[in-house]
């Protein structure tokens, strides 16, 4: 018998029946799948559980009536005396409790159900027998928006350190949202092991375990996860779907998720045999906005928020500025320069410098046509260095073909002068220089101290040289 049949079978909500299980007074098997079973005698368990619960029979009582250590006839004259003190609202119980005496009934031959259909109220059990319910669909949205933005920052920033990969670029993307769901699939099992919770659950108060209170075990754990990371990742490629409607149709599934969990339906994930936890009592719920510990939570989130985009701010910093920052540099090194620029800014339309200083086209992958903008249909120019013996590259000399009305190479010449003149401007001025490079028509001189950049047609050729003073 199912938990849902049990629910029809004795009218017990599900909370009642796995308080009832971890008390012991009833005990299912479990099939393979890991369900519990429940048999007919737990049912008939239950409706007694229930109707003595009813006459306020306690579950210590209960459970020594199970074990064989107290008689229903002592219970019962015990619990009269007990009602016999109370209000008026309690006669009824008081009346069933004596007749159930009169009879003198033996709790294992006890039939609930002839007692229980002579109750003039609706049998109701104690609230204290459930744990307590709140639903709370929104912070468990938000505690897994974290956690996803938890494992995309770490990914980011790791392919930002070390692969110097430019997240701003759209052939990016897709691997930036799905890679963490895997990292999710690998990390998240092993803290609901341990833990029974992730970093945004905690935050949150949230916690997953089983029924009995224990923690999950590695199948749950995975099993659970693994539908998660499945639902994600049909929204991930949902979202890649050229349309501007995928945007709000991720969303309403979304939503739609958050008002299931409202109206207490299961989500995919949600599993029969697992219990989801929030930290709440009775006398005093978790989330409180007139706590000291629900401000310091809410500012922990937001924290968290910003913490996560400086890191990958802070990654994009670092991944956008050349390996080789340091004066002199050598041909070499301005080469390298050179070229993780041209990758990060430009991609799979970028060129490759050669240390002999001409430019080499990239081949494109199969299938795939590469559309440069910034191809200017003339010849590809070249680059000229100067060395001066014991203080390395001074001057770095771009030159190419001039044909009539053809552009000049805009790209080349901003990529060269992040390249070379990253120390001795900075940042700021570099980022300055680039844009006014991009932006030249014709001849043009800037001056800064220490360094002069120039553009002008010798004859039939544009040179563009960039040289320390």
């Amino acid at each position: 018998m199912t938990i849902k049949e049990m629910e029809i079978q004795t009218g017990l909500v599900r909370a009642n029946i796995r308080y009832y299980e971890s008390q012991g007074l009833i005990s299912p098997v479990r099939r393979e799948n890991g369900y519990r079973d429940y048999s007919r005698q737990d049912a008939e368990t239950l409706l007694k559980v229930k109707l003595l619960r009813q006459l306020h029979v306690s579950l210590e009582d209960i459970q020594g009536l199970q074990k064989g250590e107290r008689d229903l006839e002592g219970v019962l004259e015990q619990k009269i005396r007990e009602l016999e003190l109370e209000r008026q609202d309690l006669d009824n119980a008081v009346l069933l409790c004596r007749e159930l005496r009169q009879d003198r009934v033996d709790y294992a031959t006890l039939d609930a159900s002839r007692y229980l259909e002579r109750c003039a109220a609706p049998a109701q059990v104690p609230a204290q027998d459930q744990l307590p319910h709140y639903i709370f669909p929104w912070r468990r949205y938000f505690a897994r928006t974290l956690d996803r933005l938890l494992y995309g920052t770490a990914f980011t920033v790791l392919l930002q350190l070390f692969f110097r990969i430019n997240i701003l670029r759209q052939e990016a993307g897709f691997w930036r949202t799905l890679v963490p769901l895997l990292l999710m699939l690998g990390l998240e099992p092993l803290m609901l092991r341990g833990w029974g919770t992730t970093p945004g659950k905690a935050l949150f108060g949230l916690k997953i375990v089983q029924a009995d209170g224990s923690p999950l075990t590695l199948e749950q754990a995975f099993w659970r996860t693994g539908r998660v990371v499945l639902f994600w990742g049909g929204c991930v490629l949902l979202a890649e779907i050229p349309s501007p409607l995928t945007g709000l149709l991720v969303m309403g599934v979304e939503i739609y998720a958050c008002i299931c969990v409202y109206h207490e339906r299961p989500l995919l994930w949600d599993r029969d045999d697992l219990l989801y936890l929030e930290g709440s009592t009775r006398q005093k719920p978790f989330w409180n906005w007139d706590s000291t510990s629900t401000t310091l939570r809410s500012a922990a989130y937001v924290l968290s928020l910003g913490l996560c985009i400086a890191l990958m701010v802070g990654g994009h910093l670092w991944a956008s500025a050349p390996p080789h920052r340091g004066a002199p540099l050598t041909t070499e090194e301005f080469t390298q320069n050179y070229n993780q620029m041209n990758r990060f800014f430009y991609g799979r339309a970028a060129q490759e410098l050669e240390l002999s200083g001409t430019l080499r086209d990239l081949p494109a992958p199969e299938g795939v046509v590469i559309v440069d903008p910034w191809d200017s249909g003339g010849p590809d120019p070249f680059f000229r260095y100067v060395h001066t013996p014991g203080n390395g590259l001074q001057e770095v000399r771009l030159l190419c073909a001039w044909e009539g009305t053809y552009s000049l190479p805009r790209r080349e010449m901003a990529l060269a002068a992040c390249a070379f003149l990253w120390h001795d401007l900075g940042r700021t001025q570099v980022g300055e220089l680039m844009e006014a490079l991009y932006k030249q028509q014709g001849e043009f001189y800037f001056s800064y101290p220490n360094v002069e950049v120039e553009g002008r047609r010798d004859g039939g050729e544009f040179v563009f040289t960039m040289k320390r003073t």
